[in-house]
């Protein structure tokens, strides 16, 4: 007898094909694995008899066959010799976490959010695997059940180093332990700003913030938009142009004392 795999995931699709000679023999084959029923009473053909099952408990098992003839009188029945290990694995998962010490609108404190999500296999992830289960836990606190979409939000205490997350995994998925990482908020508007370069740098905001270009204090430049500043230049403008006004006046006029 031979599999289609020696690995598997749960709800995968497997096949079993066993050979039963003579060709001539008919009658049926069931399959099994650890005690379970794959295939019962699958007709043999020409010899050979298949079975596709989707297994979904997790572990090493033989997968074995046994063939009842149609007629006793023609043909014994017999069970496989080479049975085969099939074994079926646990999915792999990706824990991402990340902790924020500002709190939020719900937690004066650390908060911490994870997300889990089911790793890619070969053979691919059957529609019909069930989605994640499970718990995560935050520093070794009561576990908070992962909910559909695989996002847990948790609100911790303070302390000098980076949460520790568990999750716990579950019938199908392995379990995991990261550090989180600390998040990082970048952009913003009004007071709150991202700079980055050197010297004058760049900073990025809105109204009354302004933009900043240059290496050092000597070579930057300023480009301001608030209105008190267009204002003034305007009334500077104004004033250039009366003074120029005021000069041409008194030229003409010296010219005509001459």
């Amino acid at each position: 007898m031979t599999l289609s795999t020696a690995t598997s995931y749960p709800y995968q699709s497997v096949t079993a094909t066993a050979t039963v000679a003579p060709s001539a023999a008919t009658g049926t084959v069931t399959f099994t694995r650890s005690g379970t029923t794959l295939c019962l009473g699958k007709a043999v053909v020409a010899g050979t008899v298949t079975c596709s099952f989707a297994p979904q408990v997790v572990g090493s098992g033989a997968v074995t066959a046994t063939y009842t003839p149609t007629s006793a009188l023609a043909f014994s029945a017999s069970n496989s010799t080479d049975n085969p290990t099939l074994t079926v694995a646990k999915y792999p998962v990706t824990v991402k976490a990340a902790y924020d010490d500002n709190g939020s609108s719900s937690c004066a404190q650390r908060v911490v959010t994870v997300t889990v999500t089911r790793g890619s296999v070969s053979g691919g992830t059957p529609s019909s695997l069930p989605a994640l289960t499970g718990t995560v836990s935050v520093d070794g606190a009561a576990g908070i059940t992962l909910p559909a979409g695989g996002t847990v939000t948790a609100c911790t205490a303070l302390t000098t180093s980076a949460p520790v997350v568990t999750y716990s995994g579950d019938a199908r998925d392995v379990a995991a332990r990261v550090t989180a990482a600390k998040a990082v908020t970048q952009g913003g508007s009004g007071a709150n700003h991202t700079r980055t370069g050197s010297g004058g740098g760049t900073l990025v905001g809105s109204a009354p913030a302004h933009t900043r270009t240059g290496s050092g204090p000597d070579s930057s430049t300023l480009a301001d938009t608030g209105t008190r500043h267009v204002a003034a230049l305007l009334l500077t403008a104004l004033g250039l142009l009366v003074a120029g006004a005021g000069c041409l006046t008194a030229g003409r006029r010296r010219t005509r004392s001459l």
